[in-house]
């Protein structure tokens, strides 16, 4: 039997269950959190980074956060922090929803999130003026991994094919096609077409591989691993091109009226993410979890993502402006706005700081 996409998604302590990621955003907005639910008896214990003695601070507040999905590698360095108690040991309660990126922006622009994993729409809002900064860089590079059809033994091999992608009509075909021409494919030229097959999902994409309705894929999801068992040739990857589509925003309104929650999560953040990179017996136990208990989703999605993960959150001038130069590309227009303007950087400088001073280790 081919190997599946987790089944459903993961009771998460803090978040509550809103449906589709395409949900309209009104009703994304006023579903109602789910119960909480306990934290996953195979995760390792907690690890108290308080002073010795020190109670739990009285609670600071809720962040209302928007994540593209709780099965994702995305996710999974604010699943560290939160099961191993980052989070709640600084006062923090994290009110989680799923969204993709688009939606999530929208939302976050109109002040229904206070923070999001908006990706290329956080970047695409940036650079018109609206009132969104990025607080943590996951990563800089491009995120998608190309798979293909066993036929296909080359990045040659893909002129005149089609290539799934999550959308035709948003920067990421844009982003196949730079990649595509660093490996000598004109992707116009030469005949490529892109399709978003039935869907935006990686069941949608492992599908149409292997129906052979499309010849290659970019994945950045657990859709990966999938195509991976069922034997098809990875032919590489996305990460020569810096896009940062693994990042995290705010809204001014949170960075002024709530700046020691967005402190609390930024901190969290690079402690997960200091996990998922150097200790990764610990992380393979921590997402375990974040994948339904399927052990080996956890590993082989730490082996793909954890190398190119950023060490401190923080962006590279260089590749920041080459992340907003595509996006330029891409819509025709220059950016309204300095590339400083969009990014709100303390909060992390300051984590890694006081890190750095306690000697706090993963």
């Amino acid at each position: 039997m081919s190997p599946r996409l987790p089944p459903g998604r993961t009771a998460a302590r803090h978040a509550g269950r809103c449906g589709a990621v395409a949900v309209a955003l009104a009703w994304l907005v006023a579903c109602a959190p789910a119960a909480r639910t306990a934290t996953a008896p195979a995760a390792p214990a907690r690890s108290n980074t308080s002073a010795p003695g020190q109670a739990a601070p009285a609670a600071k507040g809720t962040l209302r956060l928007a994540v593209s999905g709780k099965e994702s590698n995305t996710y999974s360095v604010i699943h560290i922090a939160d099961q191993a108690g980052y989070f709640a040991e600084q006062g923090l309660d994290l009110d989680i929803k799923e969204a993709n990126p688009g939606v999530a922006t929208q939302a976050l622009v109109g002040g229904q999130f206070d923070a999001a994993h908006a990706a290329s729409p956080g970047i695409a809002a940036a650079i018109k003026g609206a009132p969104v900064k990025m607080i943590y860089a996951l990563a800089e590079p491009s995120p998608y991994w190309i798979i293909a059809r066993k036929e296909i033994k080359g990045w040659d091999d893909l002129k005149g094919k089609t290539i799934g992608a999550y959308s035709t009509t948003g920067t990421q075909v844009l982003d196949i096609s730079r990649v595509l021409a660093m490996h000598g494919v004109n992707a116009q030229a030469d005949g490529v077409k892109y399709v978003a097959p039935g869907g935006v999902g990686d069941d949608q994409m492992v599908g149409a591989l292997r129906a052979g309705s499309i010849d290659a894929a970019a994945f950045a999801g657990t859709g990966a691993v999938v195509a991976l068992d069922d034997g098809l040739p990875l032919l590489g990857d996305m990460h020569a091109i810096k896009t940062y589509d693994f990042t995290f925003w705010a809204n001014n309104q949170a960075l002024s009226s709530k700046p020691e929650l967005i402190r609390a999560f930024v901190t969290g953040m690079l402690m997960g993410s200091r996990i998922y990179k150097q200790d990764p017996a610990k992380a393979i136990e921590y997402t375990t979890s974040q994948f339904g208990g399927n052990r080996h989703f956890a590993e082989r999605m730490r082996e793909l993502s954890a190398s190119w993960y950023t060490d401190d959150g923080l962006p590279t001038d260089a590749g920041w402006r080459e992340a907003i130069r595509y996006k330029e590309e891409g819509s025709g227009e220059p950016s309204t706005v300095a590339p400083e303007q969009m990014l709100a950087l303390d909060f992390v400088r300051q984590a890694n700081d006081d890190l750095t001073r306690t000697g706090w280790k993963p």
